[in-house]
């Protein structure tokens, strides 16, 4: 019998084992951590005159809190999109029911780059892991134009807008790369809403001038009544009722009004509000009625655009003490 030989083979399987380790790289930027706060802009109060080309400023403030790692700097964008009472971020207005004031917000000085959303101006800041940082900027607005029509009053317009921080996550430490943008998605994007409000109150207002009154040339001995007019432009903010005055100027005995060559050289004149030179001109001190009675001043409500008022000047028969050019200064008083 012949021998046999048995051979074992053994099998030996090689287990191997991988751990992955996930890295956390610091986000500045997280949600519910980092914060955004925009102040009120107010212009205060104006009149029609003064409100387009009116700035003011405000501040945009962004704060993340330590422990988020070491930024050389970190970088964040502004965002700002379209108020309740705008029809876009290219067209924003201040609104006051049906009327409007446009208005814009800008990130410079210049008032040349506006705020938009996603935002489009880039701002570094340091940060501190240790400390944090809050980033401050400055939002610029200008009021761009008013119509004349619009009424007094407050007008605004309401945020509830986003802020926005953008990092660029790789390095250590982490150097944001100013090639990014505001609205790339290689960084860390952060979104916030911010709550502010944008105001102005016009005030009720009125401009007013004159043209001279001139009665012409005539002999010393005025034998007819001599007529002429002369006119008032009043401009008043819409709605504002108003009531136009006049003094008896600088020559006056009582309530004659008179006009001067020289001390002791007078000429009687009058100035009326109706053309029949029956009811002669007062001063007024009330909006809505005249101090010298009913139809002794002119009452108003403005338009916002201007209004003439006709004064009726009249110089009676009489003679003229001395040769020479007879004048008077009128005040002219607007009450509204």
């Amino acid at each position: 019998m012949v021998g046999s030989t048995r051979r074992t083979m053994a099998l030996r399987l090689l287990l191997s084992f991988s751990c992955l380790f996930l890295i956390a790289v610091p986000a500045i930027a997280d949600v519910g951590t980092c914060s955004a706060t925009a102040t009120n802009l107010a212009f205060g109060s104006l009149s029609i005159s003064t409100l387009t080309g009116a700035t003011t400023t405000g501040s945009f403030a962004v704060t993340c809190p330590s422990g988020h790692g070491s930024y050389n700097p970190w970088a964040y964008c502004n965002s700002i999109g379209a108020g309740t009472n705008s029809a876009s971020q290219t067209n924003r207005t201040m609104k006051l029911g049906s009327n409007s004031i446009a208005y814009q917000l800008y990130t410079d000085s210049g008032y040349t780059n506006t705020y938009t959303y996603p935002g489009n101006t880039v701002y570094t800041w340091p940060y501190s892991n240790s400390t944090g940082s809050t980033a401050n900027s400055t939002v610029y607005a200008k009021i761009l134009s008013a119509s004349s029509g619009i009424p007094p009053g407050t007008y605004t317009d309401t945020y509830n807008s986003g802020g926005a921080a953008l990092v660029n996550n790789d390095g250590a430490p982490m150097t944001y790369s100013v090639a990014e943008t505001c609205t790339v998605t290689t960084g860390v994007n952060w979104w916030n809403t911010l709550n502010f409000t944008v105001s102005v109150t016009l005030l009720a207002s009125c401009n007013v001038s004159a043209s001279a009154m001139n009665f012409g040339s005539t002999s010393s001995f005025i034998t007819a009544n001599i007529n002429t007019t002369a006119t008032i432009t009043a401009q008043c903010t819409s709605t504002t009722p108003y009531s136009v005055g006049l003094d008896n100027g600088q020559n006056a005995s009582g309530n004659q009004r008179r006009m001067s060559v020289g001390t002791g050289n007078y000429l009687n004149y009058g100035l009326y509000v109706d053309s029949g030179y029956s009811q002669a001109w007062t001063s007024t001190s009330s909006t809505t009625s005249c101090t010298g009675g009913a139809s002794t001043c002119v009452l108003g409500t403005g338009t916002g655009s201007n209004q003439n008022i006709t004064v009726y000047g009249q110089v009676a028969p009489q003679t003229a003490p001395s040769v020479g050019t007879y004048s008077d200064t009128v005040v002219v008083t607007v009450t509204f």
